[in-house]
C-alpha cells in the first residue's frame, strides 16, 4: 500500500512539475537549482510513505506521520517555488500578469497548508487524526482551485507572446 501511495503522489508532482515546463520558452540556472531543490525532497517520499506502512507504536506513528507531512509540504513548496521563479526570471513563453501567477498560486497552496497543519493534529491527537486530516485535500483542493481560477479570469488573457531571444 505504501509503494502504490508514493507512485501516485510522484506521478502527480511529475505531472504537475511536465505542464509547468511545457509552457516555459527557456530555463535559468535559478529555475534548475529551484528543480533539484524539489527533486531532492521528491527523492524522499518513497522512505518517508514507506514509513507509513511500518509503525508499531503511537511515538513511530507520529514520527512517521510528520515525517510524511513534512515532506509533501516540503515538495508542494518547492512546486510553488518553480512558479514564482519562472515568473520573476521571464522563462514563460506566453508571459502571464501578475494576477494569474497570483490565481497559481493559490491554486496550489492548499497542499502544504493541509499537510502542515496535519503536523499540531498529529502531535495534539495522534497519527490517525493526522492522517485524517489529509483527506481536506478533497475539499481544499477544489475551493482553492477555484479561488486561483477567479482571480486568473479576472486578470483577462496573457500578455501577448514574447519574442525570441
Amino acid at each position: 500500500m505504501s509503494f502504490a501511495i508514493s507512485f501516485v503522489v510522484i506521478c502527480a508532482y511529475w505531472w504537475a512539475n511536465h505542464r509547468l515546463v511545457a509552457t516555459l520558452d527557456t530555463m535559468s540556472s535559478r529555475f534548475v537549482a529551484a528543480a533539484l531543490v524539489m527533486l531532492g525532497f521528491v527523492v524522499l517520499l518513497p522512505f518517508t510513505t514507506g514509513g507509513l506502512g511500518d509503525v508499531d507504536s503511537r511515538t513511530s506513528g507520529e514520527v512517521a506521520a510528520v515525517g510524511y507531512a513534512l515532506n509533501v509540504a516540503m515538495v508542494s513548496l518547492c512546486t510553488i517555488m518553480l512558479v514564482v521563479v519562472a515568473a520573476r526570471e521571464r522563462l514563460y513563453r506566453t508571459p502571464p500578469t501578475r494576477a494569474q501567477v497570483r490565481g497559481k498560486l493559490i491554486a496550489q497552496v492548499d497542499t502544504p497548508i493541509v499537510f502542515l497543519l496535519s503536523i499540531p493534529v498529529t502531535l495534539l491527537f495522534g497519527p490517525l487524526w493526522g492522517r485524517y486530516s489529509w483527506l481536506l485535500l478533497a475539499v481544499t483542493g477544489g475551493l482553492f482551485g477555484r479561488m486561483g481560477r477567479r482571480v486568473r479570469c479576472r486578470a483577462g488573457p496573457p500578455a501577448a507572446r514574447r519574442a525570441p531571444a
